[in-house]
């Protein structure tokens, strides 16, 4: 594309927030259909940018836990269950997958997730579950060490940093005496991904694969 259309490669290409940045990614064939010929121009009266979703809905009720906490910081385990509040189970809060990946197959496991624990309360005859503070905050601990090395944590401005770039991402502090007990997930990578022959961008092949199979038949 820079070769066609050098000019336009510069407008698209951000310059921002370097590497570690989260942006949106263009899907198959985007970027091409600027250069790619045959386009034309498109009157209209009004344009409207939308620039995401309202993210301060805020439940009708007021859901109160154990301890009235003033830390306003949005924190849980697994995005399933928060300390203080028993018998309670969410779906897509705070460190849930929304941001990435499939949303059906992210709500689909946490709906499985919560499942199993209420078959488990049904079955056992459990008068009531909560998650162990202990736990919960390690998890969170365990999170700030591994978003210090993502894109969440570029110097950008976005929504799910109040607007502002994170000046200094808290990361966990580890001693010798004592470990997270989520150290077993890794860093958010793959021995894949972190080989420097494997190939990341093998859809791309792929994707030119299917369109040479195309021409063929026709």
């Amino acid at each position: 594309m820079a070769a066609r259309d050098a000019r336009l490669c510069t407008m698209l290409i951000p310059h921002w927030g370097g590497a570690r940045c989260r942006r949106v990614s263009s899907g198959f064939g985007y970027l091409e259909a600027f250069v790619a010929g045959g386009n034309f121009v498109l009157l209209a009266s009004a344009v409207v940018c939308a620039t995401g979703f309202d993210v301060s809905y805020r439940l009708r009720y007021s859901l109160v836990g154990r301890d009235v906490s003033t830390n306003l910081a949005a924190a849980s385990y697994i995005s399933v269950a928060v300390p203080g509040y028993p018998k309670y189970f969410m779906l897509m809060e705070p460190n849930c997958l929304g941001g990435h990946g499939s949303l059906v197959e992210a709500l689909n496991w946490t709906a499985d997730y919560v499942a199993r624990g209420v078959l488990k309360v049904a079955t056992e005859d459990i008068k009531s579950v909560e998650k162990k503070r202990d736990v919960a905050d390690a998890f969170v601990r365990y999170l700030d060490a591994v978003h210090a090395l993502l894109v969440w944590t570029g110097a950008c401005k976005s929504w799910y940093k109040r607007g502002t770039p994170l000046s200094a991402p808290r990361t966990l502090k580890l001693s010798i005496t004592r470990r997270t007990p989520f150290r077993f997930m890794g860093m958010g990578f793959t021995a894949f991904e972190m080989d420097e022959t494997s190939d990341l961008a093998w859809y791309v092949e792929e994707a030119a694969k299917l369109d040479v199979d195309e021409e063929t038949r026709g």
